[in-house]
């Protein structure tokens, strides 16, 4: 007996871009070399917002202060500093990943 199925299904972007990524890993399927394309915007956008409902935190007390252009703030601001002082690495860890050597795990200089 064989069963065939043939379903297709069409994600949105976001969850499209996010899949994608993590089918790829290290191995990009787009040769992107911006510092702005080495994580999705979108994907997290869509994560935190809809999925995680990041807002549902301010209700807490400990949140109570913070609002939805606070937290796009701090989130822009952790982007600029790993553009800045993260990304330029990335190709060279990419380059000379993790290793086990005489004994030893080597890993990058930078880490």
């Amino acid at each position: 007996m064989k069963i065939e199925f043939n379903v297709s299904v069409t994600l949105p972007l976001p969850i499209r871009h996010f899949y994608f990524a993590s089918l790829v890993g290290s191995k990009r399927l787009i040769n992107r070399t911006m510092a702005s394309h080495y994580f999705s915007p979108e994907a997290l956008d869509f994560l935190l917002f809809q999925v995680h409902d990041v807002l549902g935190l301010t209700h807490y007390p400990r949140y109570q202060d913070y609002d939805e252009a606070s937290i796009r703030i701090l989130l822009q601001s952790v982007k600029d500093f790993a553009d800045k002082e993260c990304f330029p690495f990335y190709k060279a860890m990419d380059e000379e990943p993790v290793r086990y050597h005489d004994g030893r795990i080597v890993v990058h200089e930078q880490l």
